[in-house]
């Protein structure tokens, strides 16, 4: 600035002028002040460079901290989580698909299923599911025995009944005993009928009347009511020798039925019954 000052204070610098400009230029005050200059610029830089480096090293423990401070966040968030579904799971015994599935089979009416108990506690929603099943199962098995029975017996009364309609209507005993084996099969249920006339000189019984899709079994049958017979110790033979009706549950147990019992496989047969 002193330069140029001096410089502008004469109309017409001459070659002198701008030689003492330019050593004023090159002196040891320039250089000192030009120095300074540079100083303070250089201070000015360093003190940008540290302010920016304390806001970065701020800002980079912000985020650190905050880092920390969400996965400490997230951890527990999922340790809740975690204890949560534990809790529900003991308290359902089961996952939620699980006790779905059991509670849409038995709004199905399916009884049938066995539903687990469940795991965790002892008094869990899946073991309240599970024995509801097995009181709902016990419940529907006993209806249908119900069902089955009354089924059973409402049968069995039309079969009555239809005898007694034969017993008034038939002509001949032949047609009364055809009748009845119609009957029984037809309005009774049963598999086959049979009525057989006892041969008093022979003392077996020959078939006079059926009626079923299994009358096959009747074919060269040979039953006697002689009890030292193998042949007269079944249930035909015992019904005629004791004047009472004989039951039997299990054809293919009882040993009453031996004689038979090949016989009545080929049709499935389970149980049967004389009266006399």
């Amino acid at each position: 600035y002193a330069v140029m000052q001096q410089l502008e204070s004469v109309s017409s610098p001459t070659g002198a002028d701008r030689n003492r400009a330019n050593l004023m230029l090159q002196d040891t005050a320039y250089h000192q002040a030009k120095a300074e200059i540079m100083r303070l610029i250089d201070e000015f830089y360093r003190r940008v460079d540290s302010r920016t480096s304390a806001a970065v090293q701020n800002a980079l423990f912000k985020a650190g901290l905050l880092r920390g401070v969400f996965i400490a966040f997230g951890l527990l968030l999922v340790l809740m989580l975690w204890r949560a579904y534990r809790s529900l799971f003991n308290i359902l015994g089961g996952s939620l698909d699980q006790l779905h599935d059991a509670l849409v089979r038995l709004g199905s009416g399916d009884f049938s299923s066995v539903i687990p108990a469940g795991s965790g506690r002892k008094n869990n929603i899946m073991a309240w599911v599970s024995e509801t099943q097995v009181q709902l199962a016990q419940l529907d098995a006993e209806h249908r025995q119900a069902e089955a029975k009354n089924r059973r017996l409402t049968q069995l009364y039309a079969a009555l009944s239809q005898c007694n309609q034969a017993i008034v209507r038939c002509g001949n005993q032949q047609q009364l005993f055809s009748e009845i084996c119609r009957a029984a099969v037809t309005f009774g249920g049963m598999k086959l009928a049979w009525i057989g006339w006892l041969d008093r000189e022979s003392g077996k019984i020959k078939p006079v009347a059926w009626y079923g899709n299994d009358a096959d079994y009747l074919q060269d049958i040979e039953i006697s009511i002689d009890p030292d017979n193998p042949f007269g110790r079944g249930p035909t033979g015992t019904a005629m020798r004791d004047n009472r009706p004989f039951w039997c549950q299990d054809i293919q147990k009882k040993p009453a039925t031996a004689p038979w019992r090949e016989r009545g496989a080929k049709f499935d047969w389970k149980a049967s019954a004389a009266q006399p």
